[in-house]
């Protein structure tokens, strides 16, 4: 079984996992959130919190490996799709509500998936308790958590220390070129070249996302205040 630590979920994830976040993702398609039929905005991004239905997706298949025997209640998502639309609506008070994403990422984490083992009026699945899942998931799911938590931390300072890493590294193959003849260490640097390519296009692709996000956000913004005049 594959260690939950070793999983990154920012990145590919295993089947059930995926399954999840699309039982999720599927919240925000409701008619009242989007078209012509749209009543309201969700107070949630789908595309701004993907990381962290991911993160708390391999949570739920990573309690469920080890719990084997407990379901998750009502199928696949338990009481979690209720709070998920809950938090999209503007968020329900009490003890049940689903943190904060952008200013408790790691408690959203959780909270979520503690939700999949969870019945409608508040129970978890019987033999379990809030107390144990809580165990469980320090205990298998420190990555997610601490990935989570990570988001809302500024990477600047990573990422330069990632650059200059990699530039110091580049640095000390271009001061020992391959020998004449040595079509394996050629092959191995053309190699490299096609990586840090794919690096820059990354980077780039990123800042064009960044700046549809925010014309997309300002927007429907602009069309919020246009509606709030006409009412």
């Amino acid at each position: 079984m594959e260690s939950a630590e070793s999983f990154n979920a920012l990145g590919p994830m295993p089947p059930a996992a995926w399954e999840l976040v699309s039982l999720w993702s599927e919240v925000w398609d409701a008619p009242r959130f989007r078209g012509q039929e749209r009543v309201q905005h969700a107070a949630l991004s789908r595309e701004a919190i993907l990381p962290l239905l991911k993160l708390a997706a391999s949570c739920v298949v990573a309690l469920q490996q080890q719990l084997k025997g407990k379901t998750v209640q009502h199928g696949a998502y338990g009481a979690s799709r209720e709070l998920l639309v809950a938090a999209m609506d503007g968020g329900e008070n009490g003890p049940r509500a689903l943190a904060d994403p952008h200013g408790r990422p790691g408690d959203f984490v959780r909270g979520l998936s503690k939700a999949a083992f969870m019945t409608g009026d508040g129970e978890y699945s019987e033999g379990l308790s809030e107390s144990q899942l809580d165990q469980l998931l320090d205990e298998l799911c420190t990555s997610q958590l601490e990935q989570a938590a990570s988001l809302v931390r500024d990477p600047s300072a990573t990422l330069r220390v990632a650059m200059e890493k990699l530039t110091a590294a580049v640095e000390e193959v271009l001061a020992s070129p391959p020998e004449e003849g040595d079509l394996a260490a050629v092959a191995q640097r053309l190699m490299l070249v096609q990586r840090l390519e794919r690096a820059a296009e990354d980077a780039s692709a990123m800042l064009k996302d960044a700046g549809s996000s925010s014309t997309e956000v300002e927007s429907s913004q602009a069309v919020d205040t246009s509606e709030s005049t006409m009412e």
